[in-house]
């Protein structure tokens, strides 16, 4: 009889193959991570998952696992989670982050996470609020908020009842934008304010916006896929018989095993290796600016975007498959050539975001898991468009592993006080799962970013949407014009387009950045 922990799902194979030819390293890797790990129960890392390119070859990864860990029982290393702690809840590292940057600015949205989801179709109102109490009762983390003790952030909980949904009626679409950007700008008090906002808007008897201002503090991009995902079942419970099981973990349990962590021996070492494989970069990466940096940030931001046609778009994915990496490793090699251009040496440092569910059991949990992940990359004189993406890639694999090391306490280590270690961000974002309302016709999530905000100096976001891809390039308001940040996208975009047209030309190291006035490039 053949052994059930081989029969890997079309699911997965199918998540395999989105790895290697048009998805993004983050967020389809560390899904297709979560759900092998989860069925089989057991700890392959992304590159390995990703690096299976058949059935057979995923199949002897899971034997090979499922062997060790009867051979040996669980390795040494973090804790994990556990359920029957009952001390005090600590914040997790990224929670502590923002919440000592909240403090700093208290009247800051840069930590605002504004969505819209549409609901078209006969909405029962009564199903929804149930559904949104039934959510908020769920998952404690959305009922959290963080009073300060000593100056010190601690958490505290309050009790389950009836979800505050706002609800107004609205007769334009300009006016479900106002209110829509009136949430995005009302900043949350931490240490009183739960950490989501409901607004439901009527637009027509069919339909509905429910807008929901989230604080990073309490969410990530997963969460709100998953969010969405159990909110469209819980309505579907209310209108109609459809049970849905109660969540198996809370984030606290998480919280727990991070505080736990940060003060094993195992975390301290894999700090210092980390640091040590990124000594001597530069921590931040110096770049031309239009305006003096002040000597405090606001972070105030604004944004440029521009949409690739679908032919770069294909082509994009198609020189990804062609080198077997990730689209992601594309743009990030394309980010690293204009960032070379402009800093004048061959090393640039470009912060990813990482899931961070690196443990099965977190891949279902509500919070904030999400780290921030510098990665060097290295563009030397008389490389090559193919030799800077393959090196990309590989820099963006090494970094990846060692997603389970705290940003802040690797830049405690890499950096001085008072420094913004990281100036430039690159995120890839593709559509999670559908989301369904039973008897609703259609349901669409959209997930922004609060405006006239900028948590780094540039934060290039590349969001796949069909055949298209749409690139938007955020950027500090004090450092830069509008007009330098059309440029500098302007010249990200013709060097894909250079990469695409021939992945064997060397690559310019005195091109355009975009950077300088004198040779800009336009789109």
């Amino acid at each position: 009889m053949s052994d059930p922990c081989l029969e890997v799902s079309d699911y997965v194979l199918e998540e395999l193959a989105h790895i290697v030819g048009g998805s993004a390293t983050e967020t389809i890797s560390a899904s297709v991570a979560g759900e092998v790990n989860a069925v089989f129960g057991i700890e392959l890392t992304e590159r390995e998952i990703a690096g299976a390119d058949s059935l057979v070859a995923l199949g002897a990864l899971v034997q090979t696992a499922l062997t060790s860990r009867s051979a040996a029982g669980k390795a040494d290393g973090e804790p994990r989670p556990d359920p029957s702690a009952d001390e005090e809840v600590p914040l997790s590292g990224a929670q502590r982050r923002i919440w000592f940057m909240q403090q700093f600015s208290p009247t800051s949205t840069v930590y605002n996470v504004p969505t819209r989801l549409e609901l078209t179709g006969p909405l029962v109102v009564e199903a929804l609020h149930a559904a949104l109490t039934d959510l908020l009762a769920r998952h404690e983390i959305l009922r959290t908020y963080y009073p300060a003790r000593a100056g010190v952030p601690s958490v505290a909980v309050r009790p389950a009842g009836p979800a505050d949904v706002s609800r107004v009626d609205a007769s334009t679409e300009a006016e479900v934008d106002r209110l829509a950007e009136e949430q995005a700008r009302l900043p949350f008090r931490l240490e009183r304010d739960l950490p989501v906002r409901f607004v439901l808007v009527r637009r027509a008897p069919d339909r509905h916006i429910l807008i929901s201002t989230f604080q990073h503090i309490a969410v990530d991009g997963l969460t709100l896929d998953l969010l969405g995902r159990e909110l469209g079942a819980l309505y579907s419970r209310h209108a109609g018989p459809a049970p849905t099981p109660p969540p198996a973990r809370q984030y606290a349990e998480f919280a727990r095993a991070d505080a736990a962590a940060a003060r094993s021996e195992a975390r301290r070492r894999a700090v210092a290796e980390r640091a040590a494989q990124l000594s001597g970069l530069p921590f931040p990466l110096v770049l031309p600016t239009d305006f003096p940096r002040p000597r405090f940030p606001r972070f105030q931001g604004d944004a440029v975007a521009v949409t690739l046609d679908e032919s770069l778009t294909a082509g994009v994915r198609g020189l990804a498959r062609q080198q077997r990496v990730t689209p992601f490793a594309v743009l990030l090699a394309a980010l690293a050539v204009v960032l070379r251009r402009a800093a004048g040496r061959p090393d640039v440092v470009v912060g990813t975001p990482a899931a961070g569910r690196l443990l099965p059991e977190c891949h279902d949990v509500v919070g904030c898991f999400i780290n921030m992940v510098p990665v060097a990359v290295t563009v030397p004189d008389g490389s090559t468009g193919a030799g800077v993406i393959a090196g990309a890639a590989e820099a963006a694999w090494r970094a990846l592993e060692r997603q389970d090391v705290p940003f802040e306490d690797l830049m405690r280590t890499l950096t001085r006080r008072n420094v913004q270690p990281l100036t430039v961000m690159l995120s890839y974002q593709v559509s999670g799962p559908a989301i369904r309302f039973a008897g609703l016709a259609d349901t669409t999530l959209t997930v922004s970013r609060p405006a006239g905000t900028a948590k780094y100096d540039l934060s290039l976001y590349a969001v796949a949407t069909g055949p298209a891809l749409r690139l938007e390039l955020e950027y500090d308001t004090d450092l830069y014009a509008a007009e330098t940040a059309a440029a500098i996208l302007g010249a990200f975009r013709a060097q894909l387009k250079a990469f695409v047209a021939d992945p064997a030309a060397a690559v310019d190291p005195h091109g355009p950045s975009g950077f300088d006035k004198s040779e800009r490039v336009e789109f």
